[in-house]
């Protein structure tokens, strides 16, 4: 079986510029947990929920006392009702920031047990395909995991022959 026969051609990919929180956006309203970053067609890079949970104590953080701008301290606030207050930025991180840089690839014409090898060995979720370069489809472990009925199927009607 090649990687041809099980990916998914309905590939979606983002750019490097996106913007964290519209990558998120994008993972909730398609159900999806990861993606490849491509640059004109070519694959850069993978990134994941995890990579955006991993980033997310990023943001937010409590400002120490030094650091904090003079106005919150001497034109609103006084010192004691500044505890606890953190000064938060709007999230300007983009899927570059984020992403995993590493693009581990096949051809549609890779045999699947290659695919399942590589994302054993790796530890990876999800491998890109391509053809001349050019991101084509993704085959992920859910795909693997659909075909373990027809697999299993296979095996079970061949040791009854």
């Amino acid at each position: 079986m090649k990687a041809k026969e099980i990916m998914q051609r309905k590939l979606i990919t983002v750019p490097p510029d996106m913007l964290v929180t519209e990558l998120a956006e994008l993972f909730s309203s398609r159900g999806i947990s990861g993606a490849p970053v491509v640059d004109l067609g070519r694959p850069i890079g993978v990134v994941s929920m995890t990579d955006i949970a991993n980033t997310a104590g990023m943001q937010g953080e409590m400002v120490p006392h030094a650091t904090r701008p003079h106005y919150y301290r001497d034109v609103w606030m006084e010192e004691e009702e500044f505890d606890g207050f953190s000064i938060g930025e709007v999230d300007s991180r983009t899927v570059a920031d984020i992403m995993t840089p590493a693009v581990y690839q096949a051809d549609e014409s890779s045999p699947v047990e290659d695919l399942v090898e590589i994302m054993l060995e790796a530890k990876i979720h999800r491998v890109i395909i391509t053809n001349n370069d050019k991101a084509v489809g993704i085959v992920t472990t859910t795909d693997l995991i659909r075909l373990l009925p027809k697999l299993l199927k296979g095996k079970t009607g061949a040791a009854h022959s």
